[in-house]
């Protein structure tokens, strides 16, 4: 099989469908058709091969498949190849996620503009949304708490989304942060990381009426 490649783009190359009893190997061989340049046996499925290789310049590299020790070969060793890109471009980064007390106790609102898939461009996967009581950047990232409920999937690139982060602390200062994920696992850049008080539940705007007493003479 010939793969006609383009420099700094990633390729999946992985087998599949594999017939009773066949083990693959991929082989990736150089332009030169000769220096072996990547293989793999069992990364994929069960028997299957699956090799992630990005090519270093632009040509024809040269895909071969052989069975493994002791696989079936030769006209009862079915399997099907195919190769495709690697999506290796992260959702874009949220820069506008915004904090605010919430009507209930424990609640913060956050509301922020969705990324696309790719940049921009298209739909992310799916949400991380973590809080802490200090401002959320890379280095703490890992430290801050996950939220597990009421988290939205992800809308299309420019959509305005929320939800309401439940479970806080009535009256205590939280910071937030966002990053999205496409299904290829590619994660964004964290937000930005506002903060807001979480609401106390109190009643606010009520009167005290004092009753006046009469008293006749």
């Amino acid at each position: 099989f010939i793969l006609e490649a383009t420099a700094g783009t990633e390729y999946v190359i992985e087998s599949s469908s594999l017939a009773e009893g066949v083990d693959t190997i991929i082989e990736l061989y150089n332009v030169d058709g000769v220096t072996l340049v990547g293989s793999d046996d069992n990364g994929g499925e069960g028997n299957a091969s699956r090799l992630v290789w990005g090519a270093p310049g632009d040509g024809l590299y040269y895909i071969r498949v052989v069975p493994a020790a002791g696989s079936a070969y030769g006209c009862s060793a079915a399997y099907a190849l195919t190769v495709a890109t690697a999506d290796i471009t992260p959702p874009g980064a949220i820069t506008d996620l915004s904090a605010s007390t919430g009507a209930a106790s424990g609640t913060v609102d956050l509301t922020w503009t969705a990324p696309g898939d790719d940049g921009d461009t298209g739909t992310a996967s799916s949400y991380l949304v973590r809080y802490s009581g200090a401002a959320i950047t890379e280095a703490n990232w890992a430290s801050a708490t996950p939220v597990t409920t009421g988290v939205p999937a992800p809308a299309s690139a420019g959509t305005s989304q929320s939800m309401t982060v439940t479970g806080l602390t009535p009256g205590q200062t939280y910071y937030f942060a966002v990053k999205a994920q496409d299904e290829a696992g590619n994660t964004s850049a964290i937000s930005n990381s506002p903060s807001a008080m979480a609401g106390d539940g109190g009643v606010s705007g009520f009167r005290v009426y004092v009753p006046t007493v009469w008293k006749g003479g």
